[in-house]
């Protein structure tokens, strides 16, 4: 996800946690991504042992349950890259009281557009 992993799963083997590249990008948080994945992980074996069902569905339900949040780091961390680079008066204006709603969603890696 925030590095060059292309797949979860190969195989037999199933990646989890850092080597799987589930750290967020904006941060760098990863245990409770891990813990996470460690519990899809441990359900999909299980149900692969005892049903046969494919091991890509960790994938899809890590995918379905955590895309969303590691989609929105990502951006966050490009985004975050550009702001830094401008010049301090700019970056200080935009911690002012009307967007503080947005840099806020933007530190908790949510969409800053979408105010819900």
């Amino acid at each position: 996800m925030s590095g060059s992993i292309k797949t979860f799963v190969k195989g037999n083997y199933v990646l989890v946690g850092d080597s799987a590249g589930m750290v967020l990008p904006s941060n760098g948080a990863g245990i409770t991504i891990a813990m996470i994945g460690g519990r899809i992980a441990g359900q999909v074996i299980s149900e692969h042992l005892k049903y046969g069902i494919p091991l890509s569905e960790y994938e899809k339900r890590w995918n379905k349950q955590m895309g969303k949040v590691m989609r929105n780091s990502k951006r966050a961390f490009f985004l975050g890259s550009f702001v830094l680079r401008l010049p301090d008066w700019i970056i200080n204006s935009m911690f002012n009281r009307f967007t503080k709603f947005m840099v806020w969603r933007f530190i908790t890696c949510r969409n800053m557009f979408v105010i819900f």
